[in-house]
């Protein structure tokens, strides 16, 4: 509900200032709000590019400060987990067509395991026919 709260890369509809972080962070706790931001602020390219490391730290840049943060594995994949679900959640109905980062979502759903897996693969199964790579 709030993975996009202050817009992303391609989403700049409602949005919150990152001014208000405090505000939200009393409102949905500090972990929760820490991965808004991260999905929110994070350069999807550099991200795109650390999703087949395995090894800590698991750097992700953060475009609005211009500054790279260091995760452990676990905050990596949660951050992977928020992305993600967000994707396929919107892909059948995005302008930005099936195959917008496609391989790296693949990616993402490879990494956090079987659930994720069926989950991105039950949902590219809804593509159009002739639409898939």
């Amino acid at each position: 509900m709030f993975h996009s709260i202050y817009g992303t890369e391609q989403f700049q509809g409602f949005k919150l200032e990152v001014a208000e972080r405090e505000k939200v962070r009393d409102l949905i706790g500090e972990r929760a709000e820490r991965f808004a931001y991260l999905n929110c602020a994070m350069d999807r390219e550099f991200f795109d590019q650390n999703l087949n490391k395995d090894q800590e730290p698991y750097p992700v840049r953060d475009r609005l400060r211009q500054e790279v943060i260091a995760l452990t594995q676990a905050d990596f994949d949660d951050l992977c987990r928020v992305h993600l679900y967000d994707w396929l959640e919107q892909a059948p109905r995005s302008r930005l067509g099936w195959n917008y980062r496609r391989a790296a979502y693949r990616r993402m759903a490879e990494r956090l395991g079987p659930a994720a897996l069926r989950a991105y693969d039950d949902t590219f199964a809804r593509e159009p026919l002739g639409n898939a790579p």
